[in-house]
């Protein structure tokens, strides 16, 4: 069974056609291709203790989407704040492995994560907002997407692995 979090790409397209918003050419919108000129690699993890990883969902007016926020850790703890139109509302915890959370690592660096502009603009006055990030030693890259605006590809599927990983289906249900 699908839930919310695995919608969340059909959302965005629908958002995106209601502003006839595109992804190519310039009309107010940022080419999800484009990256910044110089390339930006992802570094090495010396302190895996000092690693987190959030994703904050903050709904998608004027279409009912869910608002939270989750965040794992590198020591496997996944905090879960439920804010409106989820199953469940405010604050829950969870453990995950440390494989999962490797794995998860190795997905944003396959994105090339900090090789992204940080802030993406969809160009629409009421859009959705959805925003992730990583930190660790001391290092943070954070990408805030609003109002219908898209990071580059392999990006915005990272919200989708947070969320898996994290297993936040348990707490934010299906809410349509």
């Amino acid at each position: 069974m699908r839930t919310t979090v695995g919608l969340r790409p059909i959302v965005l397209i629908a958002i995106m056609f209601a502003a006839g918003c595109t992804t190519g050419g310039w009309d107010g919108v940022i080419n999800p291709a484009d990256r910044p000129a110089e390339k930006t690699a992802f570094p090495e993890i010396s302190d895996w203790e000092t690693l987190r990883i959030s994703a904050d969902h903050g709904g998608c007016p004027p279409f009912p989407c869910p608002g939270y926020r989750v965040e794992i850790a590198g020591d496997g703890t996944v905090t879960y704040d439920g804010k409106f139109l989820v199953s469940v509302a405010g604050h829950r915890t969870a453990r995950i492995s440390r494989a999962k959370i490797h794995s998860l690592v190795q997905k944003f660096r396959r994105a090339e994560f900090f090789w992204a502009d940080g802030y993406y603009w969809g160009g629409l006055e009421d859009g959705g907002s959805y925003s992730i990030s990583i930190a660790f030693d001391g290092r943070t890259k954070t990408i805030d997407c609003r109002d219908g605006g898209g990071p580059p590809p392999g990006i915005y599927e990272l919200m989708d692995e947070v969320d898996r990983t994290a297993g936040t289906a348990r707490w934010v249900g299906r809410t349509w």
